[in-house]
């Protein structure tokens, strides 16, 4: 069944229509791209998925319940969490603290128990260290939870903010370029990390230009153009679809970047 799905979605900015009369469903369980160049409305998607922007026209579904035009904390409580293309990192704290942030929404945040330090609030907060420390290693950082953000590599810190975006306890994950600047060994680590987040129940949509990534990953693919749907299909639908291969991927280049 689909877990999120949007129908006639359009978003203008001006007179310039960056989202055009898009429809789609993502079914829960799988892993989803979604391609296209830089300008395709990639990441506008997510931000209207999040959010972030409101749709000029059309409706968005999560699990069947309606969520067009709800704030981005109310579409968080809802169990829809995401990673940014630029790092949304709290360079001034260890990486266990930046993962417990994700974790506001589960935790006692009642401010006169706080400042009395109640043993709810004792409770809560050894719980939400304690799951920080579980996420940090199911992303492989179990070593390095009590250093300062602003101390640790690229790489490292994108699988920060999927451990820290895991913490809401998401059932739909947006990865906005997950392996944007990394290097080959990393990039591994994140296809490996994708198939673990599926096989925690975690279903999740992608927006990356790596094609290797994306072919090996996907389950189920969207192709943007301008805006709006090019094409859709499984990863051997697209690498052979002719439209895209002569708008995005190139003749014969169907397993480089589509920048």
């Amino acid at each position: 069944m689909s877990l999120i799905r949007a129908e006639g979605l359009s978003l203008a900015f001006g007179g310039v229509l960056a989202i055009n009369d898009l429809d789609f469903a993502f079914d829960e369980g799988r892993v989803h791209s979604i391609i296209g160049p830089n300008g395709a409305g990639k990441t506008t998607l997510f931000n209207l998925v999040t959010g972030i922007y409101q749709p000029t026209e059309g409706r968005i579904w999560l699990d069947e319940s309606e969520i067009t035009g709800f704030a981005t904390h109310q579409i968080a409580a809802q169990g829809v969490s995401r990673t940014f293309q630029n790092l949304q990192i709290f360079y001034n704290m260890t990486a266990e603290e930046n993962v417990m942030v994700g974790r506001h929404m589960h935790a006692d945040t009642r401010f006169v128990a706080s400042l009395l330090g109640l043993p709810g609030i004792r409770r809560s907060n050894r719980e939400c260290r304690e799951a920080a420390a579980e996420l940090l290693d199911f992303v492989g950082l179990s070593a390095i939870g009590d250093q300062p953000a602003a101390n640790l590599s690229y790489g490292i810190l994108k699988r920060l903010e999927i451990a820290r975006a895991l913490a809401t306890e998401p059932k739909l994950l947006l990865l906005d370029e997950p392996a944007a600047g990394c290097n080959a060994v990393e990039t591994a680590e994140i296809d490996q990390l994708i198939g673990k987040i599926l096989d925690r129940g975690v279903t999740v949509v992608l927006v990356e230009h790596d094609m290797r990534l994306v072919m090996a990953v996907s389950d189920h693919i969207l192709v943007l153009d301008r805006g709006s749907k090019l094409a859709e299909g499984s990863p051997q639908e697209i690498q052979n679809n002719p439209d895209v291969i002569t708008a995005y991927l190139g003749e014969g280049e169907g397993d480089q970047d589509a920048a």
